[in-house]
């Protein structure tokens, strides 16, 4: 019987051993992470050199960004998905070219989202007890019509080609009006937007992308032009271009609202550093290191006229 549970005690204790050293492997900062060389560099100096390098603009963001979603949610005026995505169809039509850097990474893109909602819900809570008149509703279009202009838009559909063959080929499947879809079955071609296939144009040569410019601005529906640089093919068929317009008042009355009272509103420092000294936010761990990082607006003077604080 003793050697029985000897020989458990034993199995335990070496299961123990083992789990141990997988804990230690897998969480234990002390460990090597790579070597280089003869000289070793631990996940512990890899985590240091992060935190250093970056530590208070992340746990600012992620802080920041808890107390205003909470503080919004509370005060009824939380920033939905259907806001966010309004927002983000705005800057497609205004200013596609802010998306760029998001378009072809899913975590940029969501993460893009997520401060989009941070600052909706920071824009509710600073206008919420804000209004205005249908006068400085009036006045406050009229003055800053330059802000809700729709851009020149142009529709287009394009295929991506290697050979001035396949470019000729492409050009005339596109002035056939062939549909999209079908151009990219088609073997050696690949349409924008068809198939996930959507190439990051800002790569494109400055010289290339200023012929791209000035040539689709004028050209009319329907027309087929072929833009080439290198082993690239660019077949494009002009599908619709609207000009440059400013919206009635009636049409962007909810931006046109939303910008009036965001300006009457309280700085966005004022209102962050409130909701900040309000919630008192507690450290678990090494509390005078990491709420040092937020010294700036925990000493904010609510009562002030200081409005050149900057966040943390």
């Amino acid at each position: 019987m003793k050697s029985y549970t000897a020989r458990i005690i034993a199995v335990i204790a070496v299961v123990s051993l083992f789990a141990n050293v997988l804990l230690y492997m897998r969480y234990s900062t002390g460990r090597p992470l790579v070597s280089v060389g003869s000289e070793v560099i631990t996940k512990k100096q890899y985590q240091d050199q992060l935190e250093h390098q970056a530590g208070q603009d992340v746990l600012s963001k992620m802080v920041l960004s808890k107390l205003i979603n909470q503080a919004a949610s509370r005060a009824g005026v939380p920033a939905t998905t259907q806001d966010v995505d309004a927002q983000i169809t705005l800057i497609e039509r205004r200013s596609p070219q802010l998306l760029t850097p998001y378009a072809q990474d899913p975590t940029k893109m969501a993460e893009f989202k997520g401060d989009l909602q941070t600052k909706i819900a920071l824009d509710n809570l600073r206008m919420k007890d804000i209004a205005v008149s249908p006068a400085e509703l009036a006045a406050y279009y009229t003055l800053h019509k330059a802000d809700f202009q729709l851009p020149q838009q142009v529709k287009t559909t394009t295929v991506i080609t290697k050979t001035s063959m396949d470019a000729d080929t492409a050009a005339d499947l596109l002035r056939q009006n062939q549909p999209a879809d079908a151009i990219g079955r088609q073997a050696r071609m690949a349409v924008v937007g068809i198939n996930g296939f959507n190439p990051d144009f800002s790569a494109l040569p400055p010289v290339l992308k200023r012929q791209i410019s000035d040539s689709i601005r004028t050209m009319k529906a329907g027309e087929v032009t072929t833009f080439h640089s290198g082993s690239l093919y660019l077949s494009m068929r002009i599908g619709n271009n609207s000009a440059a317009v400013v919206p009635p008042l009636d049409k962007v009355r909810e931006q046109v609202e939303r910008q009036a009272r965001l300006e009457k509103a309280p700085p966005i420092v004022k209102t962050v550093a409130q909701l900040y000294q309000t919630a008192k936010p507690t450290f678990h761990y090494d509390e005078d290191k990491y709420a040092s990082y937020f010294s700036a607006i925990q000493n904010y003077p609510l009562n002030g006229d200081k409005k050149t604080a900057k966040l943390p």
